[in-house]
């Protein structure tokens, strides 16, 4: 997830941090740019693959955030004028009712596609603050990643948002920047930071 995805018809899309978007086709070996969309950019920070809608979300460094049609072609160019939070996409993930989510330097915000836009969430600190990370985890919760207010959790049934951070118990983070979120087998949340491990 984040920097790969493998699409319906096999090929594989990587984002990378300065060499743009590549499309590697395992058939036959091969990489190649993907050019197909004017003014994306060098700076893809995340991809999101939508297997049901055959879409591919990429989020990138200040040029906004593209979702691509992979059957007709057809790209939307999303930017703030549309509801994201800033133009500098860093993380893209999906809760399992399909909303997609978007963290940016400046807040979280999520699809909303009957309107076609990017909403926020009504938070006092998500809707401002940089987002640096995001996951969903086996319950369907999504766990959002900050780079400064620590770690919060979205509960996927009531929408009731809980702060985990350096003073919270009984989960305390060692650091407010966190950096990566994973979930092992057991179910167990995973919290990379930024300065404590």
């Amino acid at each position: 997830d984040k920097f790969l995805y493998q699409d319906r018809k096999g090929f594989i899309w990587i984002a990378t941090e300065n060499g743009g978007l590549m499309l590697y086709h395992p058939d036959t070996d091969t990489a190649e740019s993907f050019t197909a969309i004017d003014g994306i950019g060098p700076n893809i920070h995340s991809l999101y693959y939508d297997k049901q809608s055959d879409e591919m979300w990429i989020g990138t460094f200040l040029r906004g955030l593209y979702r691509r049609n992979l059957r007709t072609g057809e790209t939307r160019h999303y930017s703030i004028k549309d509801g994201i939070g800033s133009d500098a996409v860093f993380y893209l993930a999906a809760t399992p009712d399909g909303t997609v989510w978007a963290s940016t330097t400046l807040g979280l915000s999520r699809y909303n596609r009957a309107a076609d836009r990017f909403e926020k969430l009504g938070h006092r600190v998500l809707d401002d603050t940089f987002v640096y990370t995001l996951m969903t985890d086996r319950r369907g919760n999504l766990w959002a990643g900050t780079t400064l207010r620590g770690l919060y959790r979205i509960d996927r049934k009531s929408g009731k948002i809980t702060q985990i951070s350096t003073s919270t118990s009984p989960l305390r983070l060692n650091d407010m920047f966190v950096t990566s979120l994973a979930e092992d087998a057991q179910g167990n949340l995973l919290v990379g930071s930024n300065n404590n491990g």
